[in-house]
């Protein structure tokens, strides 16, 4: 799951990368690019967040 999140999160990266190349930062496209990279690194944190709380428990028991 971990793996596959990090995937996802630098396809996105790259290809917000090239769109803001062939349209410029604030180009519509560029800024619905970057909301969906933001939402996949939320997604990533809260993944995080939650295998540690999951390590936290089983440390504790």
């Amino acid at each position: 799951m971990r793996k596959s999140i990090l995937k996802k999160i630098e396809q996105v990266r790259e290809e917000m990368l090239i769109l803001s190349d062939l349209h410029g930062m604030s180009s519509e496209i560029v800024l619905q690019t970057s909301k969906r990279l933001d939402g996949l690194i939320n997604e990533y944190q809260h993944i995080i967040k939650n295998e540690d709380k999951s390590k936290q428990c089983n440390i504790n028991s």
